[in-house]
């Protein structure tokens, strides 16, 4: 994972908000699929799944620790709870 973070200002050569903003980071196969689930400092959850079907309408569903994580297609950003992009 590649993370930007903090800035640097030239003048003052000081660095600004260096530290990483990702809290946890984890990776789960589970019946051909992938989902990395992403959680932030912030308390920000992010969750990225792809499912390697190229069916653009094919439903999918995966269970992690008791959550369902449904998208459609071959893959979906899905933000918190019910967002996805």
């Amino acid at each position: 994972m590649l993370e930007p973070h903090g800035m640097f200002d030239d003048a003052a050569e000081l660095t600004l908000r260096s530290g990483s903003q990702i809290k946890s980071f984890t990776a789960h196969q589970h019946d051909g699929k992938d989902i990395v689930i992403i959680e932030t400092l912030a308390g920000r959850k992010l969750a990225f799944a792809i499912s390697y079907n190229a069916d653009t309408q094919k439903q999918h569903m995966v269970k992690i620790d008791g959550k369902a994580f449904e998208w459609k297609g071959f893959a979906s950003l899905i933000i918190g709870d019910d967002e996805r992009e």
